[in-house]
């Protein structure tokens, strides 16, 4: 058995890593590809870690909720997408897809029951469905992607988070203590809720189209610039079917438990169900990159990214996006790529593998991730991805 593994790894670490560099021994890049069953999951937060969690005695420290509670649920899954390389000059693709975001951030003041006047919280994701094709070509030494995307809502709440969510506020003036908490949320799908069966005439939500454009800009040998834009707008979804809840825990009278106890202290003041045209738009990102191969070849590379990225599922629209990677290339064999950065409003820690025979390539990675630069470290939260490859 011994033996058996000192061979697999000669054969397939050492040697590919030998020729790497001389470009003999590597596997090509296959014309034709099929992928199958790509998935990603993603839960993060920025409080509690795994060593919180999985021990005899759990402690927890509320002090470190003063400064909000963040949480993000990302999910992923491309049951099927195929492509076509025409010797790296010209090539096509397409794919199926299906992507979920759930969003969590509540106020430090709302949490520990501090001072606070009309302070936001947010409470926010969505479904989508696509359909998307591929292609790049080069003009000149430029190459040029594009991917256009027809996208299909399925659910989303609180489209435009500024207008909804929850609003905390807490005051205390002569011995007497004003708190209430208000919320409003709307869901909208792409089915009516009301109903106790849904059929396919039921369904009026319309697609949405967007596109991702990117060009790569060889500066010279070993050195590849690029600019990436994902989700550029072209026609935002519709949807009209929603529900609508919204009410208030308190009151802006002050809180007197003795006399009154808690009655009219929880209320929902509304839930409503109807139809109103929205437009849906997917979140937009720009990226800008670089690819340095430090020897020349594809052993090691070096890549810089820095952008931005705009979405109506936050509060706050803006986020800078930064960050940096290293991929090791075995002869296109074996290929890990670490990295680390700020990407989707957490940080990410992240390894990547790729185990490939141009017939067949397995992809697996892992990742810890949190909105806490800290906390991405001791794992207060994790993502993974993984996925096969087929063709030649």
């Amino acid at each position: 058995m011994k033996k058996l593994t000192i061979f697999l790894l000669i054969f397939f670490i050492i040697i590919p890593c030998i020729f790497a560099q001389r470009g003999e021994f590597a596997v090509a890049d296959r014309g034709f590809e099929i992928g199958i069953m790509k998935t990603s999951f993603g839960l993060s937060n920025d409080f509690l870690t795994t060593s919180d969690i999985f021990q005899e005695t759990a402690i927890i420290d509320l002090d470190g909720l003063k400064k909000g509670f963040n949480m993000n649920l990302s999910l992923g899954v491309t049951p099927v997408y195929m492509s076509f390389n025409r010797k790296s000059n010209w090539g096509f693709g397409f794919s199926l897809g299906l992507d979920a975001t759930g969003i969590i951030g509540l106020s430090g003041s709302m949490i520990t029951f501090g001072e606070a006047n009309d302070e936001r919280s947010e409470i926010s994701g969505a479904v989508f469905v696509e359909t998307q094709f591929s292609t790049f070509f080069h003009v000149s030494k430029i190459r040029v992607n594009l991917s256009p995307s027809v996208f299909f809502p399925i659910m989303v709440l609180n489209p435009i988070a500024g207008d909804s969510g929850i609003s905390y506020t807490k005051s205390t003036a002569d011995g007497e203590t004003i708190l209430y908490i208000d919320y409003n949320f709307s869901v909208y799908t792409a089915f009516p809720l009301d109903s106790e069966y849904v059929n396919f005439s039921d369904i009026i939500t319309k697609p949405g189209f967007d596109i991702n454009l990117g060009v790569v800009y060889p500066l010279f040998k070993g050195l590849d610039l690029g600019l990436d834009i994902y989700n550029l707008p072209l026609v935002p979804a519709q949807m009209h079917n929603y529900m609508k809840i919204s009410g208030r825990i308190g009151s802006e009278a002050p809180i007197n438990i003795f006399d009154d106890g808690l009655d009219g202290f929880f209320n929902i003041d509304e839930t409503e169900t109807g139809e109103n045209q929205i437009g849906i738009i997917r979140p937009f990102k720009l990226m800008a990159w670089a690819e340095w191969q430090l020897f020349g070849n594809r052993l090691l590379t070096i890549i810089p990214t820095l952008g931005f990225s705009l979405s109506d599922f936050y509060n706050r629209k803006f986020s800078l996006e930064c960050g940096a990677s290293a991929r090791l290339d075995l002869a296109n064999i074996f290929i890990a790529t670490v990295g680390i950065g700020y990407y989707d409003r957490y940080w990410k820690n992240s390894i990547d593998l790729a185990f490939n025979l141009r017939l067949v390539e397995f992809n697996f990675g892992f990742d810890m991730r949190s909105s806490s630069f800290i906390q991405s470290w001791r794992a207060a939260g994790f993502g993974v991805n993984f996925g096969l490859k087929f063709g030649w």
